[in-house]
């Protein structure tokens, strides 16, 4: 047995410790035990494996914080320990570990890995990989990565960070992914940071402000900030973007054309981050003006979502012709106008919602053809003319309301609808028997 060079049980229901014994396999170069339902701790002589380079023990209920022989292992190359109820701090000694390239500590929030990042992580001059994502990590950032020469990926999302960004992160020009969401952090964004040429995921969604920076970015995520002013016009150098987020804000100004300079070519899937594809998510702001007709020609977009703003004008029927958009949100604008006939060509539509806007003239008839709409929400326009009898005929539909508008004449039949929910037709001009309804809703 100590001339083994690869143990690989992952998957099992061991429900048991890992053994002390588990040191005598100096030979051992693989550990991978994920899933395995192990319990801690952790035995101190995994130390005396000084041949491992990878060691996984995702998964399990080890509750127990790491040992501090782990920095005994010279050859470890790769650590993954994540969604395994550890807890205690990150061992500064773990810098020691000078070969190791994927630290992955994420998902220990249960009973917390805790204390600070320590610094002495970035004296491994190989290291291309931290994620710790979801943990009770608290502290500044700000001198943490200064050493750092190869991070490719930095995942810090959901912990308890407080402080600056450094401007040294601006030179770490192969970091291709930089994600801290819900932290702590605070003030502006450092302009080093327009030195990331790498740099495809951007997600910051703090309380922070200053200059939006624009790279080669696929993803921005910078909402629940304080930025202001416009959006800055070279937004149209990211060719290759496919999500951006910058709701809640207080950014003002026309919708910047530059953003329909991305969104129209699809980068090869990144399965860490598919759900980062096909936002634009720009609601929660002041800007203003006429919606651009260009945007129909994003046909990356899946959520268009840019309620709560002050757009005005027409809605451009360019934007149900966009092939794979399934939720568009204009809702809380001063849009005017008919609701356009080009509503039934979006095919993959789920969500629609046009609320509190100064829409008129009659809904479409075309809207019945939206076989996979499940929210349709058009409260608070001025809408006239009878709701059109193609409603009927929108068998996904969860949730209608068309509530606060000059809607007249009788209800169609909703007896198909099987999966309606709710129903909202108050402060209409509705002449239709009651009962008729009720039974309708009862069948």
């Amino acid at each position: 047995m100590t001339a083994r060079r690869d143990l690989r049980i992952g998957n099992n229901r061991f429900a048991s410790r890992i053994p002390p014994e588990i040191g005598t396999l100096r030979q051992l170069v693989n550990l991978e035990a994920p899933s395995c339902t192990l319990q801690g701790p952790i035995p101190e002589e995994v130390g005396n494996l000084q041949s491992l380079k990878k060691l996984d023990l995702s998964g399990n209920q080890l509750q127990s914080p790491i040992p501090q022989s782990i920095v005994k292992l010279g050859n470890l190359t790769i650590l993954v320990i994540n969604n395994a109820e550890i807890n205690g701090t990150i061992p500064p000694e773990l810098g020691n570990c000078q070969k190791i390239k994927i630290v992955i500590l994420s998902f220990n929030y249960l009973l917390g890995l805790s204390g600070t990042i320590p610094s002495e992580l970035c004296s491994c001059k190989f290291l291309s990989v931290l994620d710790l994502e979801n943990n009770l990590l608290t502290g500044s950032i700000e001198d943490t990565f200064q050493a750092c020469k190869n991070l490719s990926q930095v995942v810090l999302v959901q912990n308890q960070l407080t402080g600056r960004l450094s401007s040294k992160i601006g030179d770490q020009v192969t970091l291709q992914r930089l994600i801290l969401n819900n932290n702590r952090l605070e003030g502006r964004i450092p302009k080093e940071f327009g030195n990331l040429v790498s740099l495809t995921v951007l997600l910051l969604n703090q309380k922070l402000s200053g200059k939006i920076p624009a790279q080669l970015l696929t993803s921005l995520d910078l909402g629940y900030n304080r930025f202001t002013g416009s959006i800055p016009s070279n937004i149209g150098e990211l060719k290759v973007l496919e999500y951006l987020v910058l709701a809640h804000n207080q950014l003002s100004g026309p919708h910047p054309i530059g953003i329909t300079e991305g969104f129209q070519q699809p980068s090869i899937p990144d399965t860490s981050y598919l759900q980062h594809r096909g936002v634009l998510d720009l609601s929660m702001n002041r800007f203003s003006g006429n919606l651009p007709e260009q945007l129909g020609n994003c046909s990356v977009i899946v959520d268009l979502l840019l309620q709560n703003n002050s757009f005005t004008g027409e809605i451009p029927g360019s934007f149900f012709q966009l092939p794979y958009v399934i939720s568009i949100d204009l809702s809380s604008n001063q849009l005017a106008g008919k609701i356009p006939t080009e509503v039934g060509k979006a095919q993959k539509l789920q969500g629609l919602m046009l609320a509190h806007n100064s829409l008129e003239g009659d809904i479409p008839w075309e809207i019945g053809s939206l076989k996979d709409l499940v929210k349709l929400n058009l409260y608070g326009n001025q809408l006239s003319g009878e709701i059109p009898a193609s409603i009927s005929k929108l068998k996904s539909l969860s949730d209608l309301d068309l509530s606060s508008n000059h809607l007249s004449g009788s209800i169609p039949s909703f007896t198909e609808l099987i999966n309606l929910v709710g129903l909202y037709l108050q402060q209409d001009r509705i002449s239709d028997n009651i009962s008729k309804l009720i039974m309708d809703s009862l069948m």
